[in-house]
């Protein structure tokens, strides 16, 4: 098939590979290029949000009523992969360098494309099944103008959901192989192209499967909601990264279900 398991990786040393300085090179453009990528799909994200037309809150929390069509849906999915590549290639970001750094000989650098490109795969795999979610909602009436729930105990529902989701066991299994990149990439190693490949393919199903939950809260605050876009990108950067243990992102789920409880109580 193309790539065999193995438990050790290729040693840091550059005995074979590039020099010093081009290797700092390489790791420089690897990382300009992700920062390029991230600060694109931003942008376009903060031009589909100013080029909404404005709407008081009236306006907002009416239902959309527009029919969608095959071009619409495929709007969406490209918002949705684009929001994804924004929310979630920042927090992978030691995963890739890690990968790279042990890829450093010059004619493995195309594995490193192939990693990323595998783990962007997943995250656009669950764009459309997002999209597909959206439009469902949508058939349904169940979609405001800025695209949220607008009945509270749907949106009441799905923060509880997300809430109960960020105590479950396998959140924090998918979790911790996201937050410890050298233990996923000793356990998971495989060599070759191919190799490169299933492992983004295996990075991507841990982020996808530790974050999809919190996704969903963008279907109560709007899917095109900026402000909560950035906050939840934010969160998972700190979950990831930051956040020691359990005890944190359990706080964050107790708060979701609050909010949830609170919606439903509150209509």
């Amino acid at each position: 098939m193309g790539g065999h398991m193995n438990a050790n990786p290729p040693a840091l040393d550059n005995s074979r590979g590039l020099s010093k300085g081009k290797l700092l090179l390489h790791r420089g453009v690897l990382i300009a290029g992700l920062v390029f990528i991230t600060v694109m799909a931003w942008f376009y994200m903060f031009y589909l949000y100013v080029a909404m037309p404005p709407m008081n809150a009236a306006q907002m929390a009416k239902p959309n009523l527009q029919p969608w069509t095959s071009l619409t849906f495929a709007m969406m999915f490209i918002m949705w992969t684009v929001m994804m590549v924004a929310m979630m290639l920042p927090s992978a970001l030691p995963t890739i360098l890690l990968f790279a750094k042990l890829k450093q000989n010059q004619t493995r650098q195309f594995e490193v494309i192939l990693f990323v490109g595998a783990y962007v795969a997943l995250w656009t795999a669950f764009s459309f099944a997002a999209t597909l979610l959206q439009w469902g909602l949508h058939t349904r009436g169940l979609l405001s103008v800025m695209d949220a729930t607008n009945t509270p105990i749907l949106g009441g529902a799905v923060l509880i959901v997300a809430g109960i989701y960020q105590w479950l066991p396998l959140k924090f299994v998918c979790l911790n192989r996201c937050r410890s990149p050298l233990s996923f990439l000793i356990t998971r190693w495989k060599d070759g192209a191919w190799g490169a490949w299933q492992m983004g393919l295996q990075h991507g199903f841990y982020c996808v499967a530790c974050c999809w939950a919190l996704m969903l809260v963008l279907f109560v605050v709007g899917v095109m909601n900026l402000l909560w876009i950035a906050i939840l990108s934010l969160y998972v950067i700190v979950e990831k990264l930051f956040f020691k243990g359990e005890s944190g992102v359990r706080i964050a789920g107790a708060m979701l279900v609050f909010w949830g409880g609170w919606l439903i109580a509150a209509r």
